[in-house]
């Protein structure tokens, strides 16, 4: 067992003293992502992509059914949608709101195809580098990939069963976080990849002949007071 824990130690001095022999740049490059990566990640800097729209419309239903059809004509895929109805009881939802994904070079021109669906009221985009964010985990996937490989070896070796059974609790240890690791790298390509665009629709309101006669008021009234600002 002591020969074990020699062992074990051993490999990750080994490991760690590899990492910090490194400067940070040469590091950096080891790191750096590229198409032959488990991961997949392109060796350019990557953007996450996100946006947001609000449409002041006459139907939510049109202004949802052109959504559907403008997202899956970008390629892309609607996320979540939810819409809220009026407490007037008048049919028809009062809002909504959906969560698309398109390929993030498509986004602006999702946008621009939306926009005519009604009365813009708010509009931003904004991106946001994680570059450095995926060269770190895919370092520590390599590094972590690079113990597990050196764990097997001891355990093709090991003799007693006491030996076995401490191996393979470390080697299940540093397989979950290998996995971990491996999951937030694909999920972050995926939000490189496609951007996020939230939308959100309220209805327009329509004033019946009393609500125009008070407005007619209202704007006398106010007129009395105040003629030009």
């Amino acid at each position: 067992m002591k020969r074990l824990d020699a062992c074990l130690l051993l490999v990750l001095a080994s490991l760690f003293a590899g990492c910090a022999s490194m400067s940070p740049r040469m590091a950096a490059a080891e790191a750096q992502p590229t198409t032959s990566d488990v991961a997949g990640m392109p060796s350019v800097r990557m953007l996450v992509w996100e946006a947001s729209l609000t449409l002041e419309v006459r139907s939510i239903q049109t202004a949802a059914e052109r959504i559907h059809g403008v997202t899956k004509a970008q390629g892309g895929h609607l996320d979540a949608s939810s819409s809220g109805q009026s407490p007037w009881g008048d049919a028809g939802a009062k809002s909504a709101a959906f969560t698309i994904r398109v390929p993030f070079p498509v986004l602006r021109d999702t946008i621009a195809q939306l926009k005519p669906l009604g009365r813009v009221v708010h509009e931003e985009v904004s991106s946001k580098d994680v570059t450095a964010a995926c060269i770190d985990m895919q370092a520590q996937f390599q590094n972590k990939t690079v113990l597990r490989d050196r764990l097997k070896l001891l355990l093709a070796k090991a003799e007693s069963v006491q030996d076995v059974l401490a191996i393979e609790k470390e080697l299940a240890r540093v397989q979950t976080e290998i996995d971990s690791l491996d999951g937030r790298l694909k999920g972050l390509k995926d939000k490189v990849g496609m951007a996020t665009l939230e939308v959100y629709l309220s209805r327009k309101k329509i004033l019946g002949p009393l609500g125009y006669v008070y407005k007619g008021i209202s704007w006398t009234v106010a007129k009395l007071f105040v003629l030009r600002r």
